[in-house]
């Protein structure tokens, strides 16, 4: 993320938006972080926005009103999330029960109308936070070139002596470096399964006492006594 927070506002209500554009200025003023950089822009539709997205979609926060026009704020966000996966998406609705909503594309929050400034800036920090650890990246030597890595593409990585298979995206790079000076480089989310494997725990999709399935279908065994240890790093990650 650059240094300029760039967050989008969608919502059919002038006065809303100018509201909410207010709240995040405020927001930015008094941040827990210290005084941040915003751009905001204002959409009054799911349309007008998808005709800038087009040409821009660098958005790290977007604001957006469920209940809109001919395209709701659900249609767009499906839309939003094929082009872009990491940005954060906060649905706004005057419906509590429109909550399931946010499941579908992983939206950070859910706030119900009319919001509340104070939930609304701890929404807004917790967005920052997550697209810190999004960001988050080490540069390996791999055996022909050096190859930036982002954490949240790493699935696994084995120890095989001097050398580290790192599984990442749909390949494998191969690197020399030890187990012990990989853990040092790497974050929270990343957990050593075995004296040879280290797991990233986002990206388990299913976990029993017996073995673990990653969400590319691999599975690795679960050594004995491991389980509770891996099911509560699991538990307390998400």
């Amino acid at each position: 993320m650059s240094g300029i927070v760039r967050i989008a506002i969608i919502d059919d209500d002038r006065n809303i938006r100018d509201v909410y554009e207010s709240y995040v200025l405020e927001w930015a003023r008094v941040s827990k972080r210290g005084s941040l950089l915003v751009e905001v822009e204002k959409y009054i539709s799911a349309e007008s926005f998808l005709f800038d997205y087009e040409e821009d979609n660098n958005f790290d926060i977007i604001l957006l009103d469920i209940e809109m026009g001919e395209m709701n704020g659900v249609e767009l966000s499906k839309r939003i999330r094929v082009r872009d996966s990491n940005v954060q998406i906060v649905f706004i609705s005057g419906y509590s029960e429109d909550i399931g909503y946010g499941y579908e594309v992983e939206a950070l929050n859910f706030l119900v109308k009319p919001i509340d400034k104070h939930k609304l800036f701890e929404v807004l920090d917790r967005s920052l936070e997550k697209q810190e650890i999004l960001d988050k990246y080490i540069v390996i030597k791999s055996e022909a070139a050096s190859v930036k890595m982002f954490f949240k593409n790493i699935f696994y990585i084995l120890s095989d002596k001097n050398y580290l298979d790192i599984y990442y995206d749909n390949k494998v790079y191969r690197t020399r470096m030890t187990l012990k000076e990989m853990e040092a480089l790497l974050d929270e989310r990343f957990h050593k399964l075995d004296r040879s494997t280290i797991i990233n725990i986002e990206k388990i999709d299913r976990l029993t006492r017996g073995d673990l399935t990653l969400n590319n279908g691999i599975t690795l065994s679960i050594p004995k006594g491991k389980f509770d240890v891996i099911n509560r790093k699991f538990i307390e990650y998400f």
